[in-house]
């Protein structure tokens, strides 16, 4: 295997992607995992971990990512997919890690909803590391997403991995618990008729506006239509004319 390894460029970027996608939601990832390193079929497979300027940089990555990988309970590929490419960067490019990422998962012919999903957990990673410290326009719609149960398994898997408590899962299991079913996304208070009503014209400030009604909704600022038509009266009238 290890001489042929080479030659897996040989096989569709669909078949290594099903492959990968099985390895990754089984329980036993982190050993598939180091199978993929022992047998050199990783630098094939994910060459993108493989672009550190130092070797030694890379091992250590790798020690880490596996490590990560044996703490995830999940039967999703998708959160350990993002513990994998979570750190991903291309030197040289002038990529950032999301856009490293996007490339990735092009490469690998994931789905729209798939390249997404593994998207949002590495960029909500850095949100719910600070949880405690964002506005609740922030904070709730982070754990009224449909992966929020994912984004909490790849946190449990870090703090397993660097050996400390999981402050951040616990504060968010707790302050949900404590929520109605519909508080974490009630109904708009607003929508774009009422815009119209108000002879605002379609375009940019109708995104504007509706944002920052709901954002306001969700800090418990605004908490009746009422208010939200008066405060929105008041935005448009504040707009520069023209």
């Amino acid at each position: 295997m290890y001489q042929l390894r080479q030659q897996l460029n040989q096989v569709s970027a669909e078949r290594i992607s099903h492959e990968l996608k099985r390895m990754l939601s089984h329980e036993t990832r982190e050993h598939s995992f180091r199978l993929l390193i022992q047998t050199g079929l990783l630098p094939e497979v994910l060459p993108e971990l493989y672009q550190h300027e130092h070797r030694d940089a890379d091992e250590a990555g790798l020690q880490i990512i596996r490590q990560s990988l044996h703490h995830l309970k999940s039967d999703r590929f998708e959160p350990a997919l993002a513990l994998i490419l979570r750190s991903l960067r291309q030197p040289g490019s002038g990529r950032n890690t999301t856009e490293a990422i996007e490339s990735v998962c092009r490469r690998l012919k994931l789905s729209n909803e798939e390249t997404d999903s593994v998207r949002w957990l590495v960029e909500s990673l850095s949100v719910l590391n600070d949880i405690r410290s964002r506005p609740l326009h922030v904070r709730k719609p982070l754990l009224a997403h449909p992966h929020i149960e994912l984004l909490l398994q790849m946190s449990l898997a870090i703090a397993a991995t660097e050996h400390h408590p999981a402050a951040n899962v616990e504060f968010c299991r707790n302050y949900m618990s404590t929520l109605h079913a519909d508080a974490l996304c009630p109904p708009p208070l607003v929508d774009g008729q009422d815009l119209k009503n108000l002879n605002v014209p379609q375009g940019p400030a109708f995104r504007i506006l509706l944002s920052t009604i709901r954002d306001e909704q969700l800090d418990e600022i605004l908490t009746t239509r009422t208010a939200a038509l008066e405060r929105l009266r008041e935005l448009v009238n504040a707009r520069p004319v023209g």
